[in-house]
């Protein structure tokens, strides 16, 4: 038997913000938060280039992060639900790209067996930001260090900084 699924794709150009919870009753969601655990976050996808010219001192170097895409599957028949993040870091100075890494990274939960799919939903793009920027921080570092890039370790991620790196994407 096929495992009946939702799925809710959000394209780059679309508010990241999590739907409205009008259709999802307090109850309903924190059923989820009660029962949601964290199974795995996994690395799916990673790219980075860096121009030889960011090695130059270049003055008007300004450095962006953000959240690019957001998609979220809920696969009711296993109880299971998953969250795929991709983050960016783009150096630039005047029009030329300098450097960009991008990764996306998917986080998995469980126990969500008879949980309503919009609440999940509502809670994996709430929760799944916070729980995926560490390891694309971490990655961040990692590669700024195999460059010698240098990059500043980047900041830690609030609600307000979050909804400011999502306004400076677009």
């Amino acid at each position: 038997m096929k495992a009946k699924k939702r799925q809710r794709a959000i394209d780059d150009d679309a508010e990241l913000k999590p739907p409205e919870p009008a259709s999802v009753s307090p109850s309903e969601y924190n059923a989820v938060v009660a029962n949601a655990e964290l199974v795995d976050v996994l690395l799916v996808g990673a790219s980075f280039k860096i121009d030889a010219k960011y090695f130059d001192s270049r003055p008007n170097r300004v450095l962006q992060f953000g959240l690019n895409t957001v998609r979220v599957v809920v696969d009711e028949e296993t109880g299971t639900a998953r969250g795929a993040f991709s983050w960016s870091v783009k150096a630039v100075d005047d029009s030329d790209q300098l450097l960009k890494a991008t990764a996306t990274f998917i986080a998995v939960y469980r126990k969500l067996e008879g949980q309503k799919p919009e609440a999940i939903e509502i809670y994996i793009r709430k929760l799944g930001p916070f729980t995926t920027y560490p390891y694309f921080r971490s990655h961040m570092s990692e590669l700024s260090w195999l460059s010698k890039a240098n990059l500043p370790i980047l900041p830690v991620l609030t609600e307000s900084s979050l909804a400011e790196a999502d306004d400076t994407e677009g």
